[in-house]
């Protein structure tokens, strides 16, 4: 019977996880985690760890959106009759669709917001001095002759 890869990988997981706090880490582990490129990588989640994870659970679902009652109606909308790994992983792309598809709503919304700024500057660049200059001064006639008139007939009323 031959060894495969994978089998050497997972016994020195294994062996690690029982020396764990007892012994330092294996030469045949650390040989395989430092190889060039660092092709494998290993986390390993202990009983401490688990019992964290659980007592922070609530926070988690708040963070992540991931609640129970979503996941079920999930499976309901889209006629999934069991909660297995293979759900629950097809969930998690979901919820991560959902997630880059409002990213990129929020991009299009600011790249509009911004596209509509630039768009009034440049109007207002294309405007000549001399046109400016020109309807202020035209403004500012239409104001005098307005205020002209109204003087006038304040004059005949008190008259």
């Amino acid at each position: 019977m031959r060894i495969q890869a994978a089998d050497i990988i997972a016994r020195e997981a294994m062996k690690h996880l029982d020396n764990l706090n007892k012994r330092p880490m294996r030469r045949s582990l650390r040989a395989l985690a430092e190889l060039p490129g660092a092709p494998f990588k290993f986390d390993f989640f202990t009983r401490e760890y688990c019992f964290h994870t659980k007592s922070i659970w609530p926070q988690l679902e708040e963070a992540t959106g991931m609640y129970p009652a979503n996941y079920l109606a999930w499976l309901k909308e889209n006629k999934l009759a069991s909660d297995n790994w293979s759900n629950r992983l097809r969930y998690v792309n979901y919820l991560n669709l959902k997630d880059i598809q409002n990213e990129k709503r929020k991009k299009k919304k600011k790249k509009n917001e911004f596209q509509k700024f630039d768009a009034t500057v440049r109007d207002v660049l294309r405007v000549s001095h001399d046109e400016i200059k020109a309807k202020l001064a035209k403004e500012k006639a239409a104001k005098k002759r307005k205020k002209s008139k109204k003087s006038s007939a304040s004059r005949r009323e008190e008259a």
